[in-house]
């Protein structure tokens, strides 16, 4: 009777169990690393290519992501890493990647890096990644992706009464923004005219990210002549960038305004988006 007893308590406890199995799966958002390089432990069953945007760790996000662990293309040399939350680095050396992992094979990745919504880090060192060039950037195009070097004219604007400023800039992948900028006033009354750039890693305002932002630059302009035309100044400028951040740019904004500001921080770029302040797509001016 006690066998039959200890059964029957052990066939329910099972029962139990597996009910809670089944109404509450396990999520895989709860082992998944955080920050880029914690890949030092094997792993022996790869997660799948993709993690969708529909799933629980990139509810919040857009497009298709790396899935967590060490990868590699068919045909391609360089292995990554990616965190499974839109971020992957680099081995630089066969050595460091025996040394970060235990050597374990890396899953193969379908397509091409261009294919996924994935920002690159730069070097797995097994804590903060080191910023790097891409190893590979011919892997990271696709047909939206950026060309550089990105040429942009933000056209006329009118920045005051009868107050104008124009701006080109050229965005190079050598770290490099080229400006010209004009500035114009067709009333009796000068002014202080300023630009300022700020590059983004997003085509849009939401969840954006400021990766950099220029001096502003400033020009004095007279008013028109009594009797005359209206007058105007054209201006070149330079500014550089960290060029290791050239393929995460996404989008540019460029700002300009009269009575201008000396040093603009992020906090007056995300003013200037949440304003509304036109962000361009750099994937479509390429050049």
């Amino acid at each position: 009777m006690k066998t039959w007893r200890s059964f029957f308590i052990s066939s329910v406890a099972i029962s139990i169990f597996s009910a809670i199995s089944t109404t509450v799966p396990f999520s895989p958002v709860i082992s998944q690393a955080t920050v880029i390089g914690s890949q030092s432990k094997p792993i022996s069953h790869p997660a799948p290519d993709l993690h969708l945007k529909n799933s629980p760790q990139n509810l919040a996000q857009s497009g298709l992501y790396l899935a967590e662990g060490n990868f590699k293309f068919a045909g391609r040399a360089p292995i990554y890493y990616s965190n499974g939350q839109g971020h992957y680095c680099w081995y630089q050396t066969p050595q460091d990647y025996q040394r970060l992992t235990g050597g374990v094979t890396p899953r193969t990745q379908s397509g091409k890096l261009g294919d996924y919504n994935a920002i690159y880090d730069g070097i797995c060192t097994g804590g903060s990644s080191i910023p790097a060039p891409h190893p590979d950037p011919e892997w990271t195009a696709t047909e939206s992706s950026v060309r550089f070097p990105i040429k942009l004219n933000s056209g006329q604007k009118t920045v005051g009464s009868h107050w104008y400023m124009e701006t080109n800039i050229t965005v190079s992948n050598n770290g490099r923004i080229d400006g010209v900028t004009k500035t114009k006033s067709c009333q009796r009354q000068g002014f202080t005219g300023g630009v300022w750039i700020a590059l983004i890693d997003k085509e849009s305002a939401q969840d954006a990210n400021i990766l950099h932002i220029t001096p502003v630059q400033h020009y004095g302009i007279n008013g028109k002549d009594p009797f005359g035309g209206c007058k105007d100044r054209t201006d070149p400028w330079s500014d550089t960038f960290p060029a290791d951040i050239s393929d995460r740019i996404r989008g540019i904004v460029i700002y300009q305004h009269h009575t201008p500001k000396v040093r603009v921080t992020k906090e007056d770029v995300y003013e200037a988006i949440r304003l509304g302040v036109e962000i361009y797509k750099a994937s479509q001016t390429g050049q």
